[in-house]
């Protein structure tokens, strides 16, 4: 599979080419690359192939009684409605793929969210007032709420310092598992940890200008993981070398 665009008075451009990826349900998928090597517009593009006929690939979903969803985009800086509480916001999520579920149902899905991941505290803030961290997590709480065949993460946590980046992991993690890892989750990063810690798969993209899946390296350590219980186990440290020799090869091949 190609996938290509053409502006007017344009040649055709190739975005990205010899696409073969089959993901499984329940599946963690990790995509790694060099600026430049289509990891977001490839995440783009499984959004439009999921929700056939949206061709801006802004994802639609749906509840029990609403609208289908089969895929949520989680951006790096998400949008909040800002004059809306943390609480409002969820809520606001939950209504549109619920629009005739009863009030008391999308409440309690709305504090139920919350609780999972510890947001009560801040259920009555405005987007403005919360830390970094927690606006990312509201974020993907929100996108769990909607309940998506399909979660798509674009670099969700990049801007959160390292300690914090690992909190937000295990509470994606918990709400993957509290959903019987249910949900596949396809996730663009360049944090090698994040993508060991998070992924059962890190797919590898060659760079520009002929932008394509490189290879696949399996994520075959054991589940739960905890980063310090890692370090030291040989599997862990081969994926990671593997990993950096990928994202320096580019720039040792050019010495």
């Amino acid at each position: 599979m190609e996938f290509t665009t053409k502006l007017p008075g344009a040649k055709r451009s190739v975005f990205i080419k010899d696409i073969n990826l089959e993901i499984k349900k329940g599946e963690i998928i990790a995509i790694m690359g060099h600026s430049g090597s289509g990891k977001s517009t490839l995440i783009n593009k499984i959004a439009a192939l999921v929700n056939p006929g949206n061709s801006d690939y802004t994802a639609s979903s749906r509840g029990t009684t609403g609208r289908e969803y089969n895929s949520e985009i989680v951006l790096q800086n998400d949008r909040f409605v800002p004059w809306l509480s943390v609480y409002q916001n969820v809520y606001d999520a939950i209504d549109k793929v619920m629009p005739n579920n009863p009030e008391s149902e999308k409440q309690q899905t709305t504090r139920n969210t919350l609780t999972m991941v510890n947001l009560d505290p801040y259920k009555d803030k405005l987007p403005g007032q919360l830390p970094p961290d927690i606006k990312q997590l509201t974020a993907v709480a929100r996108s769990f709420a909607m309940n998506p065949k399909i979660l798509l993460l674009d670099e969700p946590f990049l801007a959160l310092d390292a300690t914090t980046k690992g909190l937000m992991h295990m509470e994606l993690l918990k709400l993957w598992h509290l959903d019987n890892r249910q949900k596949t989750i396809i996730v663009v990063t360049n944090d090698l940890e994040e993508a060991i810690i998070l992924s059962d798969r890190v797919v590898l993209m060659n760079h520009a200008p002929a932008p394509a899946i490189k290879t696949i390296i399996d994520v075959a350590l054991p589940r739960p993981r905890h980063k310090k219980n890692m370090l030291q186990n040989p599997l862990y440290i081969e994926i990671k070398d593997r990993l950096l020799n990928f994202l320096f090869d580019r720039y040792s091949s050019c010495n």
